[in-house]
């Protein structure tokens, strides 16, 4: 099970999940990332070791200062209601299980853990939209590793601002960097 999948999957229902009207306009975003990790070196040469890769929310190495990212993605009905409804089904992936949810007008919280073969990942984010055309998501996870003391972190924070109805030449449900 590659838990930087599971990890992602949950900043994508996170990032989607919300009334059955959509709070936020369907379009082009501009979406600005930004990630910071502490791994302490015994656990990163134990995920290492082991041939984990470094995903969202699964960091294998320390990263200061943090790396900034910018993407354009285009958020369309489909995606939107494919994402709801993996969010309200209730299901958490395999391994993991939801320890809260919430949701109010304004944001949508929730909390996972993960227990994959002994190291653990917990997970909490919230996404708030602002506006209809401004959107905040914050995600911070814990990775705990078997036979390694301390814990390894990640915090990222997504802040997106609503660019236009057209994607243009990005896809409907997919994202392209930015330079």
């Amino acid at each position: 099970m590659r838990l930087a999948a599971v990890v992602l999957g949950v900043m994508v229902w996170c990032g989607t999940a919300t009334s059955q009207t959509t709070p936020v306009r369907m379009g082009l975003w501009d979406v600005t990332i930004r990630t910071k990790a502490t791994v302490p070196p015994v656990m990163t040469a134990a995920m290492t070791k082991n041939g984990l890769t470094a995903g969202p929310g699964l960091p294998v190495q320390t990263i200061d200062p943090p790396v900034i990212q910018r993407m354009h993605s285009c958020m369309d009905e489909a995606t939107w209601k494919r994402n709801r409804a993996a969010v309200t089904n209730g299901t958490a992936p395999k391994s993991c299980v939801f320890t809260h949810q919430s949701e109010d007008a304004h944001s949508y919280s929730a909390g996972l853990k993960c227990d994959a073969g002994g190291m653990v990942i917990v997970v909490e984010n919230k996404l708030s939209w602002v506006t209809r055309e401004k959107t905040h998501l914050t995600l911070h996870s814990e990775i705990t590793y078997p036979g390694v003391a301390g814990k390894g972190t990640e915090s990222t924070e997504l802040s997106s601002v609503f660019l236009s109805s057209d994607c243009g030449a990005v896809a409907p449900g997919t994202s392209v960097p930015v330079k």
